[in-house]
C-alpha cells in the first residue's frame, strides 16, 4: 500500500512517499508552492498541518480530492478519527486542551513512543519555535512548553531594537561574556538556549521522577546544540515524520 506524509511546518513542508515501510522519495518545498509530483497515487495521505489555513489546504490538496486523509489533530475529547473510524492511540493525552495541541506536537510524542515504548522520554523539538514534550513510561502525554525558536531570537533582538544588528547562528560559538556586541547577542542567544533547555529537561526530570530517562534532540534547528551532548541521549533529525509513519501503518488496518 502506498501513501503520502506531509508536514505543513511554520516556514516549509516535507513530504515523503511511502510504498509499505519503504521511502521512495522524500522533498522539502517552501510554503509558496505547490504539491511536488510524485510517480503514484497515494492509497492515502496522513497529514500535520500547523502553517497553512484551512483554504490555503485546501488548495495544496486539490488534486488529491478523493484520496482519504487522516489529519493528526484530536477533537476535544482528546481523539483521532480516519474516515468516520476512531484510531486507537498508544497514548493515553493528560493534555486537558487536546484539540489546541499542535499536530506536530502530537506527532512527535508518537512518534518519540514508536522508538522507546515504555519509556520515560522528554523531547525538544527545536524548530521555528523550540517545544518540549513529556511522555511517561506508563504511556501518558503530560504535556510541555513552546518558546522562541533560535533563528526566531536573532530576528526579534533585532526587529524590536533601533541599533542592534540581524546576526546568524555563528559557526563557532562564542564565549559566554560577549566582548563585542555581535559576540553579546550569541552569548545571549546560544548559551542562554543552552541554560533554558538544560533548566526545562532539570525539570521535567523532577516531574518523571525516574532513573530512565531518555531525552531526544530533534528539528532543523538542533544542529546548533548538537554540540552538548550532556543534554541528550539521542538526537534524530525528524521526529514528526517518524510519528507520522506509526500512524499510517496504524491507518492501513482501517482501509
Amino acid at each position: 500500500m502506498k501513501y503520502l506524509l506531509i508536514d505543513i511546518g511554520n516556514t516549509a513542508i516535507k513530504y515523503g512517499f511511502f510504498e509499505g515501510n519503504t521511502c521512495i522519495d522524500k522533498k522539502t518545498t517552501p510554503h509558496n508552492q505547490i504539491l511536488p509530483n510524485f510517480l503514484f497515487c497515494p492509497d492515502f495521505i496522513v497529514l500535520s498541518n500547523v502553517g497553512y489555513s484551512d483554504e490555503k489546504l485546501q488548495n495544496l490538496l486539490v488534486s488529491y480530492e478523493n484520496i482519504p486523509i487522516l489529519h493528526c489533530k484530536l477533537n476535544e475529547n482528546g481523539e483521532l478519527f480516519f474516515e468516520g473510524k476512531k484510531i486507537c492511540l498508544p497514548i493515553e493525552i493528560a493534555y486537558q486542551t487536546p484539540h489546541t495541541l499542535g499536530s506536530d506536537r502530537l506527532a512527535s510524542v508518537l512518534g518519540a513512543y514508536s522508538l522507546y515504548p515504555n519509556q520515560s522520554v522528554i523531547i525538544v523539538d527545536f524548530g521555528t519555535c523550540i517545544k518540549y514534550e513529556v511522555l511517561t513510561d506508563k504511556g501518558i502525554y503530560l504535556g510541555g512548553a513552546i518558546s522562541p525558536g533560535i533563528n526566531m531570537r536573532y530576528q526579534a533582538i533585532h526587529h524590536f531594537t533601533v541599533k542592534l544588528p540581524l546576526l546568524s547562528v555563528p559557526e563557532t560559538f562564542s564565549e559566554p561574556i560577549g566582548k563585542t556586541t555581535d559576540e553579546a547577542i550569541h552569548a545571549g542567544i546560544i548559551h542562554a538556549t543552552y541554560c533554558e533547555v538544560k533548566g526545562m529537561i532539570e525539570s521535567y526530570n523532577k516531574t518523571l521522577n525516574t532513573k530512565q530517562i531518555i531525552v531526544l534532540f530533534s528539528g532543523g534547528e538542533s544542529q546548533y546544540l548538537a554540540g552538548y551532548k550532556n543534554l541528550y541521549t539521542f538526537a534524530t533529525q525528524n521526529l514528526v515524520f517518524t510519528g507520522l509513519e506509526y500512524l499510517a501503518e496504524t491507518c492501513i488496518k482501517y482501509i
